[in-house]
């Protein structure tokens, strides 16, 4: 069920944590070791048992449903050229470049030596989300639409690998969009702005070919609900008041 991310927010915002009631210390990310997934970057996940997006997402839309006409349509829609410049940048996933984007619309610099605490939740947040979706990719195996309809994409070097990864969900838009939800969290007042540009990032799957839109709504169901998750975990609330009140230092 998709949280009330609005309630969560202004909850959190207002209540803050008591560290001392968990009897945990915010993670140090010196401490972890940086995991390769391939082309991404990330670190030890929060939530050791994952996500189940199966339970999560209903089947893609059918062929001759008005959903999967509306999927075809976007799928062969022609871009700008700075939109798919855009997109191709949006195809990284690591703390960097989610550091990157997101600072950007905070308006300050966030980074592992600005901001240690904000980027150390980006940092462990990224493979609770990105992992999340994949019980569902594998159990559908939906084609890409530069598969079904012979396009060129924005990132020729990884579509070996895509032609051989299910589309259903998307996990990059689980990963961006997730994160724009934890941001959101930790910065409340930026939080359209956070969240607009997580679904910004999304939409850069379905410029660069590689996603139909019903993707896209998929995997933001499934960060919806990684998010619920993460809030239950003892680790992630104490390295999130860390983040918080670090913000609030940059904001002084």
């Amino acid at each position: 069920m998709k949280p009330n991310l609005t309630l969560a927010i202004s909850t959190l915002a207002l209540a803050g944590f008591s560290l001392g009631a968990f009897g945990l210390e915010p993670t140090n990310i010196h401490e972890l070791e940086p995991i390769k997934r391939g082309v991404y970057t990330t670190y030890p996940s929060y939530l050791e048992s994952g996500i189940k997006a199966m339970a999560i997402v209903a089947p893609p839309p059918s062929p001759g449903t008005v959903a999967r006409e509306a999927d075809t349509r976007a799928a062969l829609k022609e871009y700008a050229p700075s939109r798919i410049a855009q997109a191709t940048q949006d195809a990284r996933i690591s703390p960097e470049y989610f550091s990157k984007i997101y600072g950007a619309v905070l308006g300050r610099e966030i980074s592992l030596q600005r901001t240690p605490a904000i980027y150390t939740i980006i940092a462990r947040s990224i493979a609770d989300y990105g992992l999340s979706t994949y019980d569902a990719k594998n159990h559908y195996q939906r084609t890409r639409p530069f598969v079904e309809f012979g396009l060129p994409t924005c990132t020729p070097y990884a579509e070996d690998y895509l032609r051989e990864d299910g589309g259903y969900p998307s996990g990059h838009t689980a990963t961006g969009y997730g994160i724009s939800l934890v941001l959101a969290l930790v910065a409340p007042e930026h939080a359209d702005e956070l969240i607009e540009r997580g679904k910004d990032y999304a939409q850069s799957r379905v410029v660069c070919k590689v996603h139909f839109p019903s993707d896209l709504e998929a995997g933001m169901q499934v960060a919806d609900v990684v998010l619920s998750t993460q809030l239950e975990n003892e680790q992630f609330r104490v390295d999130l008041q860390a983040a918080q009140t670090e913000w609030k230092a940059l904001e002084k």
